[in-house]
């Protein structure tokens, strides 16, 4: 049993969850913990779906989104979609390998639509 007695409250707070082909590594432990903080999980395709389900935040867990590029920057109504999210201020949390994977092919034709979704910084955030 987790001690959350000195973490966040998450009560009704909706978390919608990147998972299919190219989002692969979530761990059950991560999903019961969210729960037992209250959070109202939700789960979405960035290969297939065309809107987000509501949330207050997002969550891009790591994965082989590089494998699956080309699949990504067609989905132009998950990028508007992911976009406007973003523009609201909510947040977004992306694992630190889908982060090294934009960087490192953020210069790469392929990836030139799914850039617009949120910058990506030239340097690693300071934590």
């Amino acid at each position: 049993e987790l001690n959350t007695s000195s973490t966040t409250d998450l009560k009704n707070t909706r978390i919608a969850i990147a998972k299919d082909a190219a989002f692969t590594f979530i761990y059950d432990a991560n999903l019961r913990f969210l729960c037992e903080l209250g959070a109202e999980l939700s789960f979405f395709s960035p290969l297939s779906d065309t809107n987000l389900p509501d949330a207050d935040a997002l969550w891009f867990p790591g994965g082989y989104p590089e494998l699956h590029a080309k699949a990504l920057s067609e989905n132009s109504s998950m990028i508007a979609a992911v976009r406007d999210f973003s523009a609201t201020g909510k947040p977004i949390l992306e694992s630190a390998a889908v982060r090294a994977c934009k960087l490192r092919h953020c210069r790469k034709v392929m990836y030139a639509p799914m850039r617009t979704i949120a910058p990506v910084p030239a340097a690693p955030l300071s934590q």
